[in-house]
């Protein structure tokens, strides 16, 4: 299991972070193992000592992720945006419904 550069305290943290373009780079904590620069490789957080509360998989090249759960940011980005739009109009109807 690896860490990102950034301590996300969850994925959905990692995912806007993923679809805004950012580069997210990844490392094997306690230097036991040697980090991965290519590849599939299991992911995650938040970092210890916090309890681990999320967990994904990601594809990296050169050491920083270029796919996240097999989506590219240009996807993550589009499945974001239909979730907040989904929530938004769940929103609406339960304040329509309380009226």
């Amino acid at each position: 299991m690896a860490y990102t550069d950034r301590n996300y305290k969850t994925k959905t943290a990692l995912k806007i972070d993923f679809a805004a373009g950012k580069q997210i780079s990844t490392y094997q904590p306690g230097g036991m193992f040697e980090s991965k620069t290519e590849g599939k490789i299991a992911l995650e957080g938040p970092h210890y000592p916090a309890p681990h509360s999320w967990y994904s998989e990601a594809t990296i090249k050169d050491g920083a992720i270029v796919t996240l759960e097999g989506k590219t940011a240009e996807q993550v980005r589009i499945a974001l945006e239909k979730a907040e739009a989904k929530k938004a109009e769940a929103k609406k109807a339960a304040k329509k419904a309380a009226k």
